[in-house]
């Protein structure tokens, strides 16, 4: 075989008469990791580090360095992975690699996302989008775009979030790109499902389920599955959704996916919390609140401990239910969270209300104040009227959930709504 460009194409160990291709091994490890199979790429990744670390190639080491890094992050391996990536972004930003610079940004970017630090997060993106608009990449325009959405998303900006997945599928699409655009149809999906819109939701997911098992990435696939279950548990279709977290569970436990089993046993302790068996839901949320911790996934921990604090309060386990929703309320006002905050408000205010009902009845009227759309309104008002049997309360939070029910066929709505129907 002739060695065209060995700079370019082949690594030569200094001192040992062998020569590596490392962008092939570069490449197969790329599509191990569409595949879900993680570990492997890991492992070609930091082999490719460490040869090109000895032939002494700084190109090559910070793309080892900045794909190691990445894998690092994805399989929750925290420690080490923001410093490779910082070590990539130094030696492109040095070498003027405006291209590679704006991809270690994205890569970093979404790091801080993960972490919940969203300023900083912001900031790579923002300037990782720049930078991909200056060099005219459509590519690195729409990952930022869809990664401004994510931030955007997760503060609840959900008009801003809807115009970024909209732009960036608009533009993969243009591009022919079926792959991307169908994760950013899937991302459309959380606006459409936070609005209540759960047909258009399920529409979207479905997208991204189909074109993952088309290009066989399994953890797309598995992201996909797992937001439907939102939809199913809301519907109350409790053994679809069951379904799906076991498939999800299936394919996050083969890839070492540890955050998508995290999500995915929460969404089995809300099945079993849903359909009566409460011990295997107490273990499900605790099971995902380790993973959780062990992850920092701020955003989720928020989300699961509120959730155990409100089947706590179900089973009757008031001191248990306070601590799990004084740890979610603080975590969810650190990141910014304000529909777990209103939530937890919510449950304290129940808890008040059980020894003292005239100090329940001024929380709740605080929250009614303070609710942000109808469904918090309906609900702070359902509360009021159950606390103190207020008729007035009771016609307008009727009224509320009417119109919800109108547009969302949710499982909660429907069955406040008969209960405040019956005389």
């Amino acid at each position: 075989m002739i060695h065209r460009a060995p700079r370019q194409f082949w690594l030569k160990q200094q001192g040992i008469p062998a020569y590596y291709p490392f962008p092939v091994h570069i490449k197969k490890a790329e599509v191990l990791e569409l595949q879900g199979r993680w570990e492997e790429a890991l492992a070609i990744f930091r082999e490719a580090t460490v040869r090109a670390e000895r032939a002494g190639d700084a190109e090559c080491i910070a793309t080892g360095r900045l794909n190691c890094g990445w894998m690092l992050h994805k399989t929750g391996e925290r420690e080490g992975a923001m410093e490779l990536l910082l070590l990539a972004l130094r030696h492109y930003q040095d070498a003027g690699g405006d291209l590679s610079t704006a991809v270690a940004l994205s890569k970093i970017g979404n790091v801080h996302y993960a972490r919940c630090e969203y300023d900083r997060a912001l900031e790579c993106f923002q300037r990782s989008l720049d930078l991909s608009r200056s060099l005219d990449d459509s590519t690195g325009v729409s990952r930022a775009l869809t990664n401004l959405g994510n931030v955007h998303g997760d503060l609840g900006h959900n008009r801003e979030a809807l115009e970024h997945y909209r732009q960036s599928r608009d533009i993969d699409e243009a591009a022919g790109d079926r792959y991307h655009a169908s994760l950013g149809t899937g991302n459309m999906g959380w606006v459409h499902f936070a609005a209540g819109q759960y047909d258009q939701a399920m529409q979207c997911w479905g997208v991204q389920a189909r074109w993952a098992e088309v290009f066989g990435d399994k953890h797309a696939l598995g992201i996909a599955l797992g937001n439907m279950v939102s939809v199913y548990i809301s519907r109350g279709e409790y053994e679809q959704a069951l379904d799906n977290i076991m498939r999800r569970l299936r394919i996050a436990g083969e890839m070492g996916d540890r955050k998508g089993q995290s999500v995915s046993l929460s969404h089995l302790a809300n099945y079993h919390r849903l359909t009566g068996d409460n011990r295997r839901a107490i273990e499900a949320f605790e099971r995902a609140i380790q993973l959780a911790r062990e992850l920092d996934l701020k955003f989720y921990l928020a989300i699961y401990l509120q959730e155990l604090a409100e089947l706590r309060w179900e089973m009757g386990e008031e001191a248990p239910a306070l601590e799990a929703g004084r740890q979610a309320r603080a975590l969810a006002e650190r990141i910014g969270k304000r529909d777990t905050v209103f939530s937890c408000r919510m449950l304290e205010a129940r808890i008040a209300g059980r020894s003292d009902a005239a100090e329940g009845a001024r929380h709740l009227t605080e929250l009614l104040i303070q609710a942000e759309g109808n469904s918090q309104r309906a609900s702070a008002l359902y509360e009021l009227f159950r606390l103190t049997g207020s008729a007035a309360h009771k016609a307008e939070a009727r009224l509320l959930y009417e119109q919800l029910c109108a547009g969302t066929p949710d499982v909660c709505y429907r069955d406040r709504l008969a209960e405040l129907s019956r005389n």
